[in-house]
């Protein structure tokens, strides 16, 4: 067996009689000549490799960032985000670590677009429950944030269940229309609508997450009923004049509930 510019190598099994193999690395290649069965060698997990026997060469990987964006998506649709790791994207996409690296820096890089990809998901949702019209439009954003836990799990826990410390809250998280809605729906000013929106989706953000993570197997006609009850008892008590986050507008705290 003759071996040039041998480097690096990992198990690649070489079988044949008296084949040439070439083993190719982004850098060169080298060949070699096995005239019994097999050859076993050791190469680094992260040098790019193709196998050619007689010249037929397998065709190269190549693959866009999206491609691996989404890849990554199905890798957390399947298994959550804490296995979203270099190791499962490759499996994924068939493939060494190598292409991945060539689009992002790191895993950071790719887990930020996957959450952007989530939240475009996301939005898909809103948008389809708003086309739909079952539900007043701000009812709309509530049902479409269950239901995308519910039907989501994974995307919804990695959008909205992780661990944000030393995030930057994004510039435009669609508040200032979300408020127009309440106020369309309550006649409430701005600030009383800002607090009955906090107040209600805590409420719709506590059913999503306890759905996502399986402890309720609530169905979407339940949720419904939910939802507006919650909206139509805060709804009266903000109108008649209470404050926000459980006191009165006099200062004295709420002693009714």
């Amino acid at each position: 067996m003759s071996l040039h510019r041998a480097r690096h190598l990992l198990f690649v099994v070489v079988c044949g009689m008296g084949d040439l193999v070439r083993v190719c690395f982004a850098d060169g290649f080298f060949s070699l000549t096995n005239g019994n069965t097999c050859a076993i060698m050791e190469t680094d997990v992260t040098q790019h490799m193709f196998l050619e026997r007689r010249g037929a060469m397998p065709p190269r990987f190549k693959f866009t960032r999206d491609d691996v964006v989404q890849a990554a998506v199905a890798v957390v649709r399947e298994n959550g985000a804490t296995r979203l790791t270099a190791r499962a994207l490759a499996a994924k996409l068939q493939c060494s670590v190598k292409p991945i690296f060539g689009l992002f820096v790191n895993m950071e890089e790719v887990r930020r677009a996957v959450i952007d990809e989530a939240a475009k998901v996301y939005a898909a949702y809103a948008a389809r429950e708003l086309q739909e019209g079952r539900f007043p439009p701000y009812k709309c954003t509530g049902m479409a944030y269950v239901r995308f836990a519910a039907e989501e799990r994974e995307l919804f826990k990695l959008l909205y269940m992780r661990d944000r410390t030393g995030e930057t809250p994004p510039a435009d998280d669609g508040l200032e229309e979300t408020l127009k809605l309440v106020q369309r729906a309550t006649g409430l000013d701005r600030e009383h609508a800002y607090f009955m929106h906090l107040e209600t989706w805590i409420y719709v953000h506590g059913i999503a997450s306890m759905i996502a993570t399986g402890y309720l197997k609530w169905d979407m006609t339940f949720v419904d009923h939910a939802v507006t009850d919650c909206f139509a008892g805060l709804k009266e008590r903000f109108l008649k004049g209470d404050a926000a986050l459980g006191r009165h507008s006099d200062g004295e705290a709420d002693k009714t509930v």
